[in-house]
């Protein structure tokens, strides 16, 4: 499922993870996901952080592909 809202100033997605969602940067706007439920991970070249409900973390907008594993509903803000 997903949801979209757009306004003049940003945009909100709603995102469910069953799995495995990848994902690439936009070089104009960083990404700031809000975990709303469940649990997971988030992986980028070298890196990977565990993420739960309450969990908020930023895809910087140079970083390139990245992956998001698990079970999950997240709020993803970008401008």
């Amino acid at each position: 499922d997903y949801a979209e809202y757009k306004s003049n100033f940003f945009n909100i997605d709603m995102i469910l993870v069953d799995g495995k969602v990848e994902g690439k940067s936009n070089v104009d706007s960083f990404y700031a996901y809000i975990v709303m439920e469940g649990n997971g991970k988030v992986e980028s070249n070298n890196f990977q952080k565990e993420i739960n409900k309450g969990t908020t973390f930023l895809i910087p907008a140079t970083l390139g592909d990245y992956t998001i594993t698990g079970n999950l509903k997240l709020m993803k803000i970008w401008v």
